[in-house]
């Protein structure tokens, strides 16, 4: 009776360890899905290009990060991208320039695109959307 008792115990051991091994394979699995799923949709996630023309008038494009704002002034092309955004702020990178700039809602920058010493434009965020992520920007020349 005691060799029954013992391979009863034994079995719903092995039992029990049989199922902790498959919920941590499971538990395994479900990180390494969810890590792929993440990194995947990052790297799907598709730039959209805004193509302002001329800016020889107030103009405006609402993005997301990743996007391109492309836009001519006095015969020369600059690009915008919004590099990353905030429910406060948006960090563009423009193409004539070194350094992103920062700029809060609400707010407005100059920038001298040619480093003449003058402003060439000004930049307004003027609404940042925290459900879509959307930031409005607003370019005057």
């Amino acid at each position: 009776m005691k060799t029954k008792r013992g391979s009863k115990k034994e079995g719903k051991a092995k039992e029990k360890i049989i199922l902790m091994l498959i919920i941590v394979f499971s538990v395994i699995s479900l990180v390494y899905a969810l890590t792929f799923i993440d990194n995947s949709s990052s790297i799907s996630e598709t730039q959209q290009v805004y193509d302002l023309g001329t800016l020889d008038s107030e103009k405006s494009a609402e993005v997301i990060d990743n996007d391109v704002i492309k836009f001519t002034l006095s015969g020369t092309k600059y690009t915008i991208l919004l590099q990353s955004s905030s429910q406060t702020q948006a960090t563009l990178a423009i193409s004539s320039l070194s350094n992103p700039v920062t700029i809060n809602v609400g707010k407005t920058q100059t920038i001298d695109l040619n480093s003449d010493g003058n402003s060439d434009i000004s930049i307004k965020v003027k609404s940042i959307n925290i459900i879509s992520k959307k930031v409005k920007l607003v370019l005057t020349p």
